[in-house]
């Protein structure tokens, strides 16, 4: 969600544009893989700006807490590995082709 200052009648007011609707892809990179995370973007506990920080990047050292991402060093659980799983561009491909 980005947002934006609009001035009207000499008053500003922030306006909130929701750009989960944006067709672009989120993706990263993780174990040579390629992951689309536009749709947990929301989700992430961490909050939605550490993974559009990460965003176009390898993310190994940042999933297994080998390097801090704005300020925080955290290593994921096997259930956020799990969930990661689901995102991955190789398996919706998979989908496809079989």
């Amino acid at each position: 969600m980005t947002i934006r200052k609009e001035v009207n009648n000499n008053k500003q007011k922030n306006v909130k544009e929701e750009d989960e609707d944006d067709e672009r892809p989120l993706l990263v990179n993780y174990n040579n893989k390629l992951y689309d995370i536009k749709k947990f973007v929301s989700k992430h506990p961490g909050g939605r700006k550490v993974l559009e920080k990460v965003a176009g990047s390898n993310i190994d050292k940042f999933m297994k807490g080998e390097e801090r991402i704005m300020g925080v060093k955290h290593e994921h659980s096997e259930a956020a590995f799990e969930m990661l799983e689901r995102y991955s561009l190789d398996q919706n491909f998979k989908v496809w082709f079989f």
